[in-house]
């Protein structure tokens, strides 16, 4: 985690209220930003949820299990990062609810986070779904050529 410092800029909005201005850390690229966004509009792309206290991880896999990216939401810290499977750093920033402000470079990084969520969801239905196939259903499957063993 690199944890580096984001610029920030308080300025005031029409109304006169004070809020922070916060530039990402690192931004994220438009075309990486459009790349992951269809990664995870992939039907063989599935997003695991980890929940810890003060912060949430999701990661996106394949079918195989591999590791396409992950994106880190240290919410009680103010601290958000998307790693590509490797572990690259695609972008970073700091973003505090209480600077009243969410510019255009950090809503892009949100953009990624909720539709990861979305995503997580999705995976979280279709798993119970498989949980809970009749054994005609399961058997409808197989002779499509289904593999339903595995958990996402």
């Amino acid at each position: 985690m690199s944890m580096g410092q984001s610029k920030s800029e308080r300025f005031t909005d029409q109304y006169g209220n004070v809020h922070v201005n916060r530039t990402p850390i690192k931004a994220l690229n438009p075309f990486v930003k459009a790349s992951l966004l269809l990664t995870l509009k992939r039907d063989d792309i599935f997003v695991r949820e980890n929940r810890r206290p003060g912060s949430d991880e999701y990661t996106a896999v394949d079918a195989n299990g591999e590791e396409k990216f992950r994106f880190d939401n240290a919410w009680d810290y103010g601290y958000y990062v998307i790693y590509s499977g490797t572990g690259a750093i695609l972008a970073e920033m700091d973003w505090y609810e209480n600077d009243g402000n969410t510019n255009k470079q950090q809503q892009d990084i949100f953009d990624v986070l909720h539709k990861m969520i979305a995503k997580a969801e999705e995976t979280q239905r279709i798993e119970e779904g498989r949980r809970n196939l009749t054994q005609e259903e399961f058997d409808a499957l197989q002779s499509m050529g289904i593999n339903i063993g595995r958990s996402m």
